[in-house]
């Protein structure tokens, strides 16, 4: 990697670390605007943590593993439900429960879903059967 390429990245991991929300997770633009802290969204933050798994360690990683494994339950999204999936799973958390409930909630809503969706809750399954695309 060139020095310009480690330098962009460096940046790229600093400003996420800069947006992270005050309780872990991430939204589509700042955690805290006008000393308000907002509200961290699923997909997003599993967006972050996938950019940030050769950081796995830092406190901020962590409180957002944290914080998305306790999104599971109240997630209903067929879409955000299998980013969490993905995004655990690399950070080599257990995805069992998510996968369950994906599979009720597909039983119940049926597969005729979005392309972007449907391909998601696919890299999520075979992430649960060993791959790892990352």
């Amino acid at each position: 990697m060139t020095e310009a390429a480690d330098v962009r990245l460096r940046k790229g991991v600093e400003m996420l670390f800069d947006r992270v929300c005050p309780g872990g997770g991430w939204n589509a633009g700042n955690g805290v605007v006008n000393g308000t802290p907002l509200t961290p969204h699923a997909d997003v933050t599993s967006l972050a943590l996938l950019a940030l798994i050769p950081q796995r360690d830092h406190p901020f990683v962590k409180r957002s593993l944290d914080w998305l494994q306790h999104q599971i339950e109240p997630t209903h999204s067929l879409y955000s439900l299998p980013w969490m999936a993905v995004a655990l799973a690399a950070h080599r958390e257990a995805i069992s429960s998510i996968l369950e409930k994906l599979i009720g909630l597909y039983s119940e809503r049926g597969l005729n879903r979005d392309c972007q969706t449907l391909a998601l809750t696919r890299l999520a399954l075979q992430m649960a059967d060993g791959a790892n695309p990352f």
